[in-house]
């Protein structure tokens, strides 16, 4: 094989071979001439970001990605700190993913992992674990389950786009008095349990369209205001919002037109019932009794009622103003129950 020997490379030998008997070597310009050009030169079409300058400013280095494509097979159970950092080493968990207190106390994940196809479990048995921010992680197959945990002020799961099973998060508390953002979680296949906690608002699921195992269940919590929900247009399924003593505004589901289960609104501590502006169609029944200050109804927009249709036993409500709520329904299928409300 013929060799060809660079141009640069011969002239700054040949110089420095004649600076061998020159007394003119002692020039330390010369030196620093000599040793320029005796110095590596790009390659045609290299880019000088990726060539190491001796003078200069020093260039900024290629941006290259730490994440890999890896595959952690099996049930991935964080057990210390050094687990948690080493889930940036997978792309994804062929099995389920486990935060346990104890022995860890707070759950986080890097940018890398975009996977789990069994459940993501964070469960604070022993005390409460602190949830971090679940960075990259866009993909749940299995269920998320977050049970006695506090949310840091800086937890999210802003990658979530899907869950294939139930979402379940109970008895847990926040920093911010909020739930974390689900910004970009769209599916839930199973079902949505939100219970037992001591949050004033509920959002942060606005990019939710579909919840596939047929109930959204709210309860047990100080919340004052829900919200949320926004892009969720038809639901498959019974909604329960119950328990909730300190709700005052319903401000949540304004894209909600179909629920082709029941509504039950239960214990809650709502005055003026007012929400779910474009909801035309409930295909089971309404169950809306026993709520000591609620004081007047105006839900839906024209709604048709598939199956019965309760209120009762709400004092402050006055007879008449529910009668006039039944009157200006499109249709209810089955039994109307209006009885033991405010006389008017």
């Amino acid at each position: 094989m013929k060799h060809t020997i660079a141009p640069t490379f011969l002239s700054s030998t040949f110089a420095l071979l004649a600076c061998a008997g020159l007394v003119a070597c002692d020039d330390p310009e010369l030196v620093d001439e000599l040793a320029l050009t005796s110095a590596p030169q790009p390659a045609a079409g290299t880019s000088p970001a990726s060539v190491n300058t001796a003078v200069g400013d020093d260039p900024q280095p290629a941006v290259v990605s730490a994440c890999s494509d890896a595959v952690y097979v099996g049930n991935y159970n964080v057990t210390s700190k050094a687990d948690i950092a080493a889930l940036n080493d997978y792309a994804k968990i062929e099995g389920s993913l486990t935060f346990t207190y104890p022995p860890i106390d707070y759950a986080a994940t890097g940018s890398c992992l975009k996977e789990v196809t069994g459940n993501l479990e964070i469960l604070g048995e022993g005390g409460e674990i602190t949830v971090e921010t679940i960075e990259g992680l866009e993909t749940v197959g299995g269920s998320l389950t977050i049970d006695t945990a506090i949310f840091s002020a800086n937890a999210a799961f802003p990658s979530l786009e899907s869950v294939g099973g139930d979402v379940e998060i109970a008895l847990f508390s926040s920093e911010t008095s909020d739930l974390p953002s689900f910004e970009s979680l769209a599916t839930i296949g199973g079902e949505l349990w939100i219970y037992e906690s001591d949050i004033q608002s509920l959002s942060g699921f606005n990019a939710l369209e579909t919840v596939g195992g047929g109930v959204i269940h709210l309860e047990g919590m100080d919340v004052e205001l829900l919200s949320g929900f926004n892009a969720l247009e038809t639901f498959d399924g019974d909604l329960a919002i119950n328990a909730l003593y300190s709700l005052t505004d319903i401000s949540g589901f304004t894209a909600l037109e179909t629920v082709t289960g029941g509504l039950s609104l239960s214990s809650i501590g709502i005055v003026d019932l007012v929400g779910f502006p474009s909801l035309t169609t409930i295909g089971g029944s309404i169950d809306i009794a026993d709520e000591p200050y609620l004081e007047s109804i105006d839900i839906g927009g024209q709604l048709s009622i598939g199956g019965n249709l309760l209120i009762a036993g709400n004092p402050e409500l006055p007879q008449c103003d529910a009668e006039a709520f039944v009157a200006q329904l499109v249709q209810v299928g089955g039994t109307v129950t209006v009885s033991g409300n405010k006389p008017c």
